[in-house]
């Protein structure tokens, strides 16, 4: 079997010896079980919230169909991502190229049915910690913000970061932002801007030539009009003021006075034609599949006056093939999928927590940090013993203590990392809560909705009669009758 690693950590705290803690746990994972490692990929610095801009964990994706290796071995679960909709996206990627995910630290089996639905649980639980830490760094943001404080990242043009934080005017560079706006106003287009930019040598903070969409950013900011911001915008939407929002005007010097952004912000208004309709959130989209094999999109359709939505099957919409399954109304099918789901999670919480903590008792993890234990203090006095034989002038004993030192720090971060995921706490009532606030029907919107769906990788199949519903693709299909379901007009 030929086995890739994958290794990432997450933050500038971390070092090195995490990844290589990573890798080793996975080594010895794969040499008990006769794997061949053929490749490593990791990342360091990055988030686990998204795979965006992880380099070599998409360069893995896309290896992936290359038919290179057959399973990836990572070492647990919010390695791979920290946000449900990105996780499924890549297992389910990996499953339809025939390739296999493993966790070293984990002790799941993802193929059978009980392992999925642990598998579900602890993605849940992943994002859930992930979302936590999010608040907390919101929390730090709010506080700098309060100190008139650059909140982290690559300065905006025009401004540099004193050495206690605060912004500061860069003169040259504020010569730039000036003329930026005052062509704007004056009715140039980004690309016209883009070249003035270039031929006066102007590059970004990174030594690259400025886009189109970073006049367009620059153009938006308001710190040139002295105002920081928190919780600017939603993340799908960057002119929706997101449910935290808050600005602190005169927070850092200005450059562009407040009458010409407003202006600007006026054009870039107009050049939008006016304000657009809120998009149909399909909370089953690429989730729902015919019969006969195609997936269900969404579709309006008038019937007496009125506008329905549904979704019907798309080789009945590009008149391929005889289909005659009958198209389903979109609020009703997504209600009574989710009410099945809530009912079935109901009627099977027990043995899923049971599952879980079975798994978490006897984790491979557990036995790992064990073991580690035993060779740190085997590998701590050895190396103690090579430092107190050290003279000054032998360098073979010099390179055998710096290579058992750096065993012993690869060891250490590696225990760090499994104490750091220990779900011990974890108990019996904790689950019951948090599967229990995971089903509560609180208001169910389309986007609710969608993102339960999401979280646990929900596929339905429709016929004329019923909808079968598959949780996180697993063998443990079930089904609803579609009864009131039917379209209010023939397709």
């Amino acid at each position: 079997m030929r086995a890739v690693l994958y290794a990432r950590y997450s933050s500038d705290n971390q070092r090195y010896e995490s990844i290589s803690g990573q890798f080793h746990c996975s080594e010895e994972y794969c040499r008990r079980r006769g794997y061949d490692i053929v490749h490593y990929y990791y990342d360091e610095a990055k988030s686990g919230t998204t795979v965006a801009g992880r380099e070599q964990f998409n360069q893995m994706i896309e290896d992936a169909s290359r038919g290179i290796f057959d399973v990836i071995v990572f070492y647990q679960i919010d390695r791979t991502a920290r946000n449900e909709m990105d996780y499924y996206a890549s297992v389910n990627k990996l499953l339809k190229l025939g390739v296999r995910y493993e966790y070293s630290a984990e002790g799941i089996d993802v193929s059978t049915p009980n392992g999925k639905l642990t598998e579900g649980v602890k993605v849940a639980v992943a994002a859930f910690y992930s979302r936590d830490l999010s608040i907390k760094i919101k929390r730090g943001k709010k506080e700098n913000l309060l100190q008139k404080k650059h909140n982290g990242g690559i300065s905006p043009l025009g401004y540099d970061i004193a050495p206690d934080g605060t912004y500061v005017i860069n003169e040259y560079e504020a010569i730039a932002v000036k003329k930026i706006f005052s062509m704007k106003i004056e009715g140039a287009g980004y690309g016209k801007i883009v070249d003035w930019l270039k031929a006066n040598g102007y590059k970004t903070k990174r030594g690259g030539d400025y886009s189109k969409g970073a006049i367009h950013d620059i153009l938006r900011n308001r710190k040139y009009i002295g105002v920081l911001e928190l919780g600017k915008s939603t993340k799908h939407n960057s002119r929706k003021k997101a449910d935290n929002y808050m600005e602190f005007e005169d927070a850092l010097p200005a450059i562009i006075e407040k009458k010409d952004f407003l202006t600007v912000e006026k054009i870039m208004a107009r050049r939008r034609n006016g304000a657009t309709n809120a998009k149909e959130i399909y909370a089953l989209s690429g989730r729902i599949f015919c019969e006969c094999g195609a997936a269900m999109s969404g579709t309006r359709i008038g019937a007496r006056g009125n506008k329905y939505i549904y979704y019907a099957c798309s080789n009945q919409k590009n008149k391929h093939g005889n289909c005659d399954v009958s198209m389903v109304r979109k609020d009703k099918i997504e209600y009574v999928v989710y009410l099945a789901i809530v009912d079935y999670i109901k009627a099977h919480k027990q043995s899923i927590i049971a599952e879980f903590l079975n798994q978490s008792e006897n984790r491979e993890e557990k036995v790992r940090a064990d073991e580690l234990r035993q060779k740190i203090g085997v590998q701590k006095n050895k190396a103690k013993n090579l430092l107190a034989l050290y003279d000054g002038t032998d360098d073979m004993v010099l390179n055998a203590y710096k290579e058992a030192k750096k065993t012993l720090d690869m060891m250490e971060a590696e225990l760090i990392e499994l104490n750091k995921n220990d779900y011990s706490a974890i108990n019996q009532d904790i689950l019951e809560a948090f599967i229990d606030s995971f089903i509560t029907e609180v208001g169910v919107s389309d986007a609710f909705l969608k993102k339960f769906f999401d979280s646990l990788d929900v596929k339905v199949i429709v016929n004329n009669k019923n909808a079968e519903i598959q949780l996180n693709l697993s063998v443990l299909p079930f089904v609803v009758a579609l009864k009131g379901i039917e379209p209010l007009i023939s397709p």
